[in-house]
C-alpha cells in the first residue's frame, strides 16, 4: 500500500510541478486554536492547528510548544485530518518532542483543502499558561524549487493561545478588619491558582450609642448638639440637632401695587419674631381703544388710553388706502418716447410709466452712391420714410481673389504655392513644404560578416537613384551550452567547456568542485528537512536533475525514490538519524 502512494505522489508531481520558480506573495495561514480558553484543573482541552485554504503549500513543519508540567497529553488522541482530505499529502507527528508536539508534513501537488492538519487532547494540571505555535518551515508547492514563505505564513498566523483558570473555588481572606469610624478591607482569592481576582471594601460598623443627652438647643437659625457613649469603642460622641428653621403665620399687606409699581406684604416667625417681606406685582393698565381710519397716503391705527393713570399708546395699524388712478396715453414718435399719465380721482395726485421707446426711423433700401475695389471702400445711403432724414454708410473693399499654383518638392528642393488676385494681379507664395528626402530601400549585404571580421551593406534612392553604405559588425562568438568533460566525485575535482557554436573555437574552461554535504541534505542549504523530501519526490518523478545525487540516496539501494523521500521526511521529524 505505501508503495502505491509513493507512486501515486510521484505521478502527481509529474501533472502539477511544471512552472518555474518565481517571487510567491502568499495568504497561507496557520491558525493555533482550542476548544476552550478557560478551565479548571482536571479539564480536557481539545487543541487544534489549521490552514487557510488555497494555501499551496508543499511542505511545512511545526511544533506546538507548552509547559508539560501545565497539561498532559491524551494518549491516543492525536488526529491528522488532512492526511484524509488529500491522499498526497504524507505528515508525522511526533509526540515525544520534549518542547509539546511535532509535525511535519509534506505534498508532491499543493495543498488547497482548509481546515484542521492535525488535533490532540491535553488534560489541564495547572491553567493560566500559554500554548504557543512555532513554524519552522513552510514552502511553496506551486513552485518546483518550493520557494521558502516561512515569514509570511508567521506573519498571517495566529500563533498563541492561553488557557485561564476557570476560578472554580474561592475564598475570601479579610485583611484589614472595619471598626467603629474606619472602614476594613478583604480579598477574593481563587484556591487553584492563587490569583486575587478581586479586592473590595468593608464598611464602617459606626457608632452604637444607647442613650443620647441634648447640650445645645436648636433655634429657628443654629443647629443644637447631643451627646451619648458608643457601647462598643467607648468613645464619647457628639452629633449636630438640626436648626428648627421658621415658623411664620400669614402674609399681610404694607404697600398696595399701583399700574406699574409693585406693593409689598410682610409675615412674622411665631418664635422668634423674625420678619420677611416679598413684593406683591403691579396691577398692570385697564385700557379703552379710539380707532382712525387711513386715507390714500396716511395709515390707520388704534389708541389705547388706560381707564386708571391715564397712560396711551397705539397699535393694530392699517395700511393707507392709496390712490384711484385714471391713466391718459401719450403715444411715441420716430424720435420721442410714448407715455401713459395717472392723476388719482381721489386727491388729484399724478404720476407718469409705461413709457414705449421711440419708434426710430422707418427707412428704404440702401442705393449705392460709390463702388468698392479690392483696397478702397465704396459708400451708400437709405432715406426714413417718416420724416425724410438720410444715412449714409462706408461698403467694405472686396478684397483679393487669388488662384493658386503649386510647386512640388523634389529630394533636395523645397515645394511652395503661389497665389494671383485674378482682379488686379496682386501675388504672393506660402505654403512652404521641405524637400522630400531621399527614399531608401532596404539595406542589401555585399559582405557577410564572420565571428571575428566585420561585413558590408548597402542601399539606394527609389526616386533618385543616391546610395549610401554602411559597416555589418562582427557577429562574435555564440557560446553553448557548458559540457561536462569530467565528472566530480568526493575526492577529485570535474571539468566542464563551453564552445562556441557557429565555428566551434573553446570559449571556457572551469572545475566543478568535489561533491561535499550531509545525507539527505540534497538542497546544499546544509540542514536536512521536507523541502529536502520534496527534492527527492520530484527528482523521483523525472522533474529535476539533482547536482548531489548522493545526498539524495538516503536509503543507500543506489536509486532514488518515494523510499528516500520519506527517510528523509522522518529524519526532518526527528524520528529516524540518517
Amino acid at each position: 500500500m505505501k508503495k502505491l502512494i509513493s507512486i501515486l505522489m510521484v505521478l502527481a508531481l509529474v501533472c502539477l510541478c511544471v512552472s518555474p520558480a518565481f517571487a510567491i506573495d502568499t495568504t497561507a495561514a496557520l491558525t493555533l486554536s482550542a476548544d476552550k480558553t478557560t478551565a479548571n484543573a482536571g479539564d480536557i482541552i481539545t487543541v487544534t492547528v489549521s490552514v487557510s485554504e488555497n494555501s499551496n503549500l508543499g511542505a511545512l513543519t511545526f511544533n506546538v510548544e507548552f509547559d508539560k508540567a501545565a497539561y498532559a497529553l491524551v494518549e491516543g488522541s492525536v488526529t491528522t485530518p488532512i492526511s484524509v482530505l488529500d491522499h498526497g499529502f504524507q505528515s508525522y507527528v511526533n509526540l515525544g518532542y520534549a518542547g509539546g508536539v511535532r509535525y511535519v508534513g509534506v505534498t508532491a501537488r499543493t495543498l488547497t483543502e482548509g481546515g484542521a492538519l492535525v488535533t490532540f487532547q491535553l488534560q489541564v494540571v495547572k491553567p493560566g499558561l500559554p500554548l504557543t505555535l512555532v513554524i519552522d518551515i513552510a514552502s511553496d508547492g506551486t513552485t518546483l524549487d518550493g520557494e521558502d514563505v516561512t515569514d509570511q505564513v508567521v506573519a498571517n498566523s495566529t500563533k498563541s493561545v492561553t488557557i485561564a483558570c476557570g476560578h472554580a473555588t474561592q475564598l475570601s481572606e479579610i485583611t484589614k478588619y472595619p471598626t467603629c469610624t474606619e472602614a476594613g478591607n478583604e480579598n477574593i482569592i481563587c484556591t487553584v491558582c492563587g490569583q486575587v481576582i478581586s479586592t473590595g471594601t468593608i464598611s464602617a460598623t459606626g457608632h452604637a450609642v444607647s442613650e443620647w443627652v441634648e447640650t445645645v438647643a436648636p433655634t429657628c437659625t443654629k443647629d443644637g448638639a447631643r451627646t451619648g457613649s458608643c457601647r462598643v469603642c467607648g468613645d464619647t460622641v457628639i452629633e449636630e440637632i438640626p436648626a428648627l428653621g421658621h415658623n411664620f403665620g400669614e402674609w399681610m399687606q404694607s404697600t398696595a401695587p399701583t399700574c406699574t409699581q409693585a406693593g409689598t406684604e410682610t409675615r412674622t416667625c411665631s418664635r422668634c419674631s423674625e420678619m420677611e417681606t416679598q413684593d406683591i406685582p403691579a396691577t398692570g393698565h385697564n385700557y379703552e381703544k379710539t380707532v382712525t381710519q387711513p386715507t390714500c397716503t396716511k395709515q390707520g391705527y388704534t389708541t389705547y388710553t388706560c381707564i386708571v393713570c391715564g397712560d396711551t399708546y397705539t397699535d393694530n395699524y392699517v395700511d393707507a388706502t392709496g390712490h384711484s388712478y385714471k391713466a391718459t396715453v401719450s403715444q411715441p414718435t420716430c424720435t420721442e418716447q410714448g407715455y401713459t399719465t395717472y392723476t388719482c380721482t381721489v386727491c388729484e395726485n399724478t404720476y407718469t410709466d409705461n413709457y414705449i421707446a421711440a419708434t426710430g426711423h422707418r427707412y428704404s433700401e440702401w442705393i449705392q452712391t460709390g463702388a468698392p475695389t479690392c483696397t478702397q471702400n465704396g459708400t451708400k445711403v437709405h432715406i426714413c420714410l417718416n420724416c425724410g432724414v438720410s444715412e449714409t454708410q462706408e461698403i467694405p473693399a472686396t478684397g483679393h481673389s487669388y488662384t493658386a499654383t503649386v510647386t512640388p518638392p523634389t529630394c533636395t528642393e523645397d515645394g511652395y504655392t503661389t497665389h494671383t488676385c485674378t482682379a488686379c494681379g496682386d501675388s504672393y507664395t506660402d505654403n512652404a513644404v521641405p524637400a522630400t528626402g531621399h527614399t531608401f530601400g532596404d539595406w542589401v549585404t555585399t559582405t557577410e560578416p564572420t565571428c571575428t571580421d566585420a561585413g558590408e551593406q548597402t542601399r539606394t534612392c527609389s526616386t533618385c537613384g543616391a546610395t549610401e553604405t554602411q559597416e555589418v559588425p562582427a557577429k562574435g562568438h555564440t557560446p553553448g551550452e557548458w559540457v561536462i568533460t569530467k565528472e566530480p566525485t568526493h575526492t577529485e575535482e570535474g571539468e566542464r567547456t563551453q564552445s562556441c557554436t557557429v565555428c566551434g573555437e573553446v570559449l571556457a574552461t572551469e572545475s566543478i568542485p568535489l561533491l561535499t554535504g550531509l545525507l539527505g541534505d540534497v538542497n546544499g542549504d546544509n540542514k536536512v528537512d521536507a523541502v529536502d523530501a520534496r527534492w527527492v519526490l520530484q527528482a523521483a518523478a523525472g522533474m529535476r536533475t539533482l547536482e548531489n545525487a548522493t545526498a539524495a540516496d538516503a536509503n543507500g539501494d543506489g536509486k532514488i525514490d518515494a523510499v528516500d523521500a520519506r527517510w528523509i521526511l522522518q529524519a526532518a521529524a526527528g524520528m529516524r538519524n540518517l
